[in-house]
């Protein structure tokens, strides 16, 4: 799919809302740089936008048919490419079984990723907008302390492990040896929202 057009109109106005018949095309522009970054999704099933009001907080909903990626309603451009490629991270491995399991590991995966799609598309000034990611940016800079290249180390434990809901330790290990053993529980542990 092209989505220049619909880049166009992202990159003109990033701090405006964007046409409700534009999200779509945003999910599938970051869940493609998703699958580039990352490999492709394992459970093949298809991806639906939904835009909502409540909760206040994106998220990704797998079912047996179907897997929802909720998007939280009136966002500008920039916010809702932070929310549709952090969320597509997430969407490459969701399934019913593992619904809210997401590691701290796979947090800052997901927010190193969606940083780096914010500052491809409207540069490194909106990425610096965004600077305060709390949990989240503690998450992506722990994994930093192995690899400085965050989205380099998730590429390489989720090909190895098959899926980021499927890393161990041991997947970590093989790849980097001299990750110190409590850095390894921690981003191993359940990520706390």
């Amino acid at each position: 799919m092209n989505y220049d057009r619909m880049l166009s109109r992202a990159v003109a106005l990033p701090s405006r809302i964007p046409p409700e018949k534009d999200i779509p095309s945003i999910l599938g522009y970051c869940g493609t740089l998703a699958e580039d970054t990352f490999g492709a999704h394992t459970t093949l099933l298809p991806w639906r936008v939904v835009v909502r009001r409540e909760p206040e907080y994106p998220e990704t909903i797998a079912y047996s048919t179907h897997i929802d990626i909720a998007l939280c309603e009136g966002r500008s451009w920039v916010g809702y490419f932070y929310e549709a490629s952090h969320e597509s991270v997430h969407a490459l491995d969701a399934t019913e079984a593992t619904r809210g399991e997401a590691t701290r590991l796979e947090e800052g995966v997901a927010y190193a990723f969606s940083l780096y799609v914010v500052g491809l598309v409207f540069g490194p000034a909106q990425v610096r907008n965004l600077a305060d990611g709390g949990d989240y940016e503690k998450a992506r800079s722990r994994i930093s302390k192995i690899d400085s290249d965050v989205l380099r180390l998730g590429r390489k434990v989720r090909a190895r492990a098959g899926s980021f809901r499927k890393v161990s330790a041991n997947d970590i290990l093989a790849i980097y040896p001299d990750t110190p053993e409590s850095l390894l529980s921690e981003l191993l542990r359940k990520f706390e929202y």
